[in-house]
Order: structure tokens, then sequence, then C-alpha cells
């Protein structure tokens, strides 16, 4: 008979494999650049700027991050993870290049306040 593995060796699994996901989902827009810049008719000029705005997102995280700090990591943790399916969707249905690099900076602020808070614990 086997016993049990405990409730912090599957809390250890858990979490890391949300650091697991939050590291994968930080590559997709290195892979779907190509796309985004043919949907919006982008050029090369236009498609590194907007990769630019995009990235300024990870200040965001500074702020996220110290909230929680002073809210709780779960609190953050679950807002992170609440909030980025529906900048998710708002990427997915952008009408135009500007809507869709404000749901990625904020998506990207999300991804680094993830990786920053999900550290912590790991």
């Amino acid at each position: 008979m086997q016993a049990e593995p405990s409730s912090d060796s599957a809390r250890m699994r858990v979490l890391l494999a949300l650091a697991f996901y939050v590291y994968c989902l930080t590559a997709l827009p290195i892979f779907s650049a190509p796309f985004v810049a043919g949907e919006f008719a982008l050029g090369d000029a236009e498609i590194t700027a907007l990769t630019g705005v995009v990235s300024l997102g990870a200040f965001g995280a500074f702020v996220l991050t110290r909230r929680a700090d002073r809210s709780g990591r779960r609190a953050t943790i679950l807002m992170c993870f609440g909030l980025l399916p529906l900048l998710c969707a708002v990427t997915a249905f952008a009408p135009g290049a500007a809507v869709f690099a404000l749901a990625q900076t904020l998506a990207m602020a999300l991804y680094a306040t993830l990786r920053g808070v999900l550290i912590v614990f790991v």
C-alpha cells in the first residue's frame, strides 16, 4: 500500500505546472508576430514598434507585484489568471492594431506579475 502524497507535494506540483504554463504563454508573441503583421497589414518597422509597446507591459508588473505584497499573493494570482482569458479574447477579436497592442500590453503585465509572484512560491 502506498502512502498518499502530502498536500504540500500536490501544491508544489500545481504551482510548478502553473509556472510552466505562464512561461509558455510568454513565448507566444514571438511565434505569432508574422501572423499579426499579416492580419493588420503591418510592415517590419510597425510590427517591431508594436512588439516594443507590448513589452512595456512588463512595467505594469511592478505595480501588480507590489499589490501582491500588500494584499496577498493568492488574490493577485487569482486576479491575473481570471483576467488573462478575457484579455486573450480581446486580443483574438481585436479590430485593429491599437486594441491588439493595448490588450497585449495588459496581458504582458499580468504574465510578468505571475512570473514574479509564482517564483516566490516555487
